[in-house]
């Protein structure tokens, strides 16, 4: 199933049933935020493993941060492929990958990760659940954590 089917067939679930006039950008953004804590909620409390066991439920929250995502990307105009393969550009530059002597090397782990790169990766992480926590402040009128 291509990206495009998919969103074709999210637009003709939703349409048929009428909900794209609620289906505003600030109403999916926050949906988006909503359902990626029902999938955190999963692992509340649990290993990794524990919560990995919840394979249905983590399906369909999974699918529902995706639905709401691409319905979001629909509404903005923006193709999903051509966002993310931005992103990953930009994030190759922001976090080149390290160099590696020995050809076997796939993919690099935290052993391999440089101090700096480490540091940068936490800064980011950082700033993002920042913004995440103030707007999350501004849509609901209160401050959260």
């Amino acid at each position: 199933m291509s990206l495009e089917s998919v969103m074709a067939d999210i637009n003709v679930f939703r349409d048929a049933r009428n909900w794209r006039p609620s289906h505003n950008e600030k109403d999916l953004a926050l949906s988006i935020s909503l359902e990626a804590a029902e999938l955190l909620e999963i692992y509340q409390w649990k290993t990794p493993e524990e919560g990995n066991r919840d394979r249905e439920h983590l399906e369909e929250e999974i699918a529902d941060v995706l639905i709401y995502t691409f319905m979001m990307a629909d509404n903005l105009g923006m193709d999903i492929e051509t966002i993310i393969e931005k992103k990953l550009k930009k994030n190759a530059k922001k976090y080149p990958a390290p160099e590696s002597t020995d050809d076997s090397e796939t993919s690099a782990s935290d052993d391999t990760l440089t101090e700096q790169q480490k540091a940068a990766m936490r800064q980011v992480a950082q700033e993002e659940a920042d913004n995440a926590r103030d707007e999350m402040s501004k849509i609901f009128g209160k401050k959260f954590f």
